[in-house]
């Protein structure tokens, strides 16, 4: 469209005139609001540009997203005030912050050039990011942007702000300040207010139902820092069976801290069976994202169990558990091993060949220990294997029947 272009050029000879023509053709309603909007970008932001886009946005002649688009590029809301920024949010979001997303992407540019949010503009930024507006992706980074803000200087509302978006109803698009893999720039600005009270605040909410229980316990499992928050969520445990399956749910193997907590919660509740599972599960890395043979993986969290159990700090009352835990990784380690074995899994091949790969003896032993040598051989020689025998943490009994099969092969 050559109609914005052609008035932006205009502007270098005589804005004025071009500010006074595009009012004309908003009155005239004869232009498209696009094209003006797109015109009045070129102009730079004023006074007269901001009453523009609010009469065409009230007329509904303009959307709010392509608004933004336009306005904010190019540094168009640098030269405006507070009041005169304030006045064109106001506009964007609508009389029911139904465009409160768009009004928060904007914002971002306000942020960007470290322009301050205080005063009836900060209000209006909390009331935009508490009506809960489902967003993009960018969107929802503005968000947590601006909500992290806003919170270091009213730590109060931010728990309430956390608070109502957390009991909303579930919608995939609606900004989640406790998004998985998002910013959690907010959160820590939430936590770094009263770390216990924020903690406690969001456990508690968990429970409120199965759907809002799931959601905020699988994104705790990112969020949470075990070593610091190990206390807390301890204490939060030990009041109750719900509150233990709770964390039990929200904490996992997969980051430093998870064994002090886990072995805490086993000893107070040694008979609940939903407890025990949900620690088996998070022993198991299950929700994380596993690298590598899952044979490998299975025998890795073996170790880990066999190491927490001859700790002799460990308390006695979780060793049942524990002992159901290593004999359950080695069985499914040994189960993988066999079912990437008959797959001709590539993974397997390359540990089994490498003799630099930590596996590489686990993998061997097991193989043999399960009777498989003929397998074994479709990965190394008869004088590799004879090499390594040796090393291979199985009954001396069983070296020397496997070296004269060996020998008798040569």
């Amino acid at each position: 469209m050559a109609f914005a272009p052609y008035y932006g050029g205009l502007t270098q000879w005589d804005r004025s005139f071009v500010s006074r023509r595009l009012d004309e053709l908003v009155e005239a309603a004869t232009i498209s609001g696009e094209a003006i909007v797109s015109a009045t970008g070129y102009l730079g932001g004023d006074v007269a540009g901001v009453r523009r886009v609010e009469a065409l946005l009230h007329q509904e002649r303009v959307d709010p997203d392509f608004t933004v688009r336009v306005l904010s590029c190019g540094g168009w809301i640098d030269s405006l005030s507070s009041d005169e920024y304030l006045r064109l949010l106001s506009a964007i979001a609508g009389p029911k912050f139904e465009h409160a997303a768009a009004v928060i992407d904007i914002f971002g540019m306000w942020q960007h050039g470290r322009r301050p949010i205080e005063g009836t503009l900060a209000e209006f930024a909390w009331r935009c990011l508490e009506s809960g507006p489902t967003v993009t992706t960018n969107e929802g980074y503005y968000c947590d942007e601006l909500a992290a803000q806003l919170a270091r200087s009213n730590p109060e509302r931010g728990l309430k702000l956390l608070e109502n978006l957390l009991t909303q109803p579930y919608e995939s698009e609606r900004w989640d300040p406790l998004a998985r893999y998002g910013e959690g720039k907010f959160w820590s600005a939430i936590l770094q207010g009263d770390r216990q009270r924020a903690l406690r605040l969001v456990l508690s909410l968990a429970q409120g139902n199965a759907v809002r229980q799931f959601h905020i316990s699988w994104n705790l499992q990112e969020l949470l820092d075990q070593e610091r928050d190990a206390a807390i969520l301890i204490a939060f445990a030990l009041e109750g069976e719900r509150q233990a399956e709770l964390v039990s749910s929200s904490i996992t193997a997969g980051r430093s801290g998870f064994w002090p907590i886990a072995l805490r919660i086993i000893s107070a509740y040694p008979n609940s069976d939903r407890i025990q599972g949900a620690l088996a599960g998070a022993a198991e890395h299950l929700g994380l994202v596993i690298s590598g043979p899952l044979s490998m993986h299975y025998e890795a969290r073996r170790k880990e169990v066999e190491r927490v159990r001859a700790d002799p700090t460990t308390l006695s009352a979780a060793e049942p558990w524990l002992q159901r835990l290593e004999n359950y990784f080695r069985e499914r380690s040994e189960r993988e091993l066999l079912a990437e074995l008959e797959e001709k899994v590539n993974d397997l091949r390359r540990i089994v060949e490498d003799a630099a790969a930590p596996e590489r003896i686990w993998a061997i032993t097991t193989l043999l220990r399960l009777g498989r040598l003929e397998d074994v051989l479709t990965f190394m020689s008869r004088k590799d294997m004879i090499k390594i025998l040796p090393k291979l943490q199985i009954p001396t009994e069983n070296k020397r029947r496997i070296r004269r099969i060996l020998n008798a092969k040569v």
